[in-house]
């Protein structure tokens, strides 16, 4: 009972009452993925759809760096999010997420190269699909990485899997409510 009441009262005044971080902690945060001058077109305008119906992002709403080494619009869709919970608050069931991933095989290895820690990504561990926040990654861009990811929610445990990057199936650039 005494430990219970301890844990609610650290909740209180903690940044995060899930996991009882301790005020002022700094948390990597994730990266602008879509120029911020062009935020409000882009939430207009950002989207079409090609030829076969795919929902495409004209690549010139992402950061310049990833616009121009693209070849194609990335592919963008809605992401279905289960209600786990493992990343209340920022993704929750209610809620709607936007994801991107290449055009093809080269474009993609392009937009996982730009993966940061504090990204969001899903990924793909056997038959299980994880929408989580990378937490560390191990080796470098162009030779091949590995991630290694955490929900917010999952009290400081990161997944117990290494993720390749070819796992890794979409980049979340957009969370709404």
């Amino acid at each position: 009972m005494c430990k219970e009441l301890v844990k609610a009262i650290k909740g209180i005044f903690s940044d995060n009452p899930a996991t009882n971080d301790p005020p002022g902690l700094e948390r990597p945060s994730p990266n602008n993925w879509i120029d911020n001058i062009q935020m409000a077109d882009y939430l207009l305008n950002g989207y079409y759809r090609d030829d076969q119906f795919q929902l495409r992002l004209y690549k010139e709403y992402l950061v310049e760096e990833l616009a121009v080494t693209l070849s194609e619009d990335p592919y963008a869709t809605p992401l279905g999010v289960t209600d786990t919970g493992s990343m209340d608050p920022i993704v929750d069931a209610e809620g709607q997420c936007v994801g991107i991933w290449g055009y093809n095989s080269a474009d993609q290895k392009k937009l996982v190269d730009h993966l940061i820690v504090g990204d969001i990504a899903v990924y793909q561990f056997n038959a299980q699909i994880i929408m989580h926040r990378i937490k560390e990654i191990f080796g470098t861009t162009g030779v091949g990485r590995v991630f290694r990811f955490l929900g917010d929610n999952n009290q400081g445990i990161a997944d117990p899997e290494l993720v390749y990057e070819s796992q890794i199936k979409y980049i979340v650039i957009q969370t709404t409510y």
